[in-house]
């Protein structure tokens, strides 16, 4: 085998157990959780601001994050399905903006909900 692991296999969930267990101390200005193969990055927002403000702080924060993950994957020989890395906005606002994220100049889509764990999440809030 001389890149990756069979997917959804026991063998892909150990391999990336092992050789990345400080993989989410990278990313000290997000939360982020890994399980098996996957990796969740959760960046918050601020309270205080109105949603447009935290918009634009949320994009600068989420490139500066996927520049973290560029940098580490290239620097471990790891690939990054870049097609299957999907966003989710969680707000309250009726029609709000999305940040344009891009991760090595390949646009990341939005998504209104997704599974994580067997959870659902969603992008309304409520």
């Amino acid at each position: 085998m001389y890149v990756g692991a069979p997917q959804d296999s026991v063998l892909a969930a150990t391999l990336f157990r092992l050789h990345l267990p400080f993989l989410p101390q990278r990313f000290f200005q997000a939360i982020s959780h890994s399980s098996a193969d996957d990796l969740a990055i959760v960046l918050t927002g601020s309270l205080e601001k109105r949603f447009s403000h935290n918009i634009e702080d949320f994009e600068k924060r989420a490139q500066a994050v996927l520049k973290v993950l560029e940098k580490f994957s290239d620097d471990n020989i790891l690939a990054v399905n870049v097609p299957k890395t999907k966003a989710l906005l969680v707000h309250s606002v009726v029609a709000p903006k999305k940040p344009q994220l891009t991760y090595k100049g390949i646009l990341i889509a939005f998504v209104n909900f997704f599974k994580y764990l067997d959870v659902e999440i969603r992008t309304k809030m409520g």
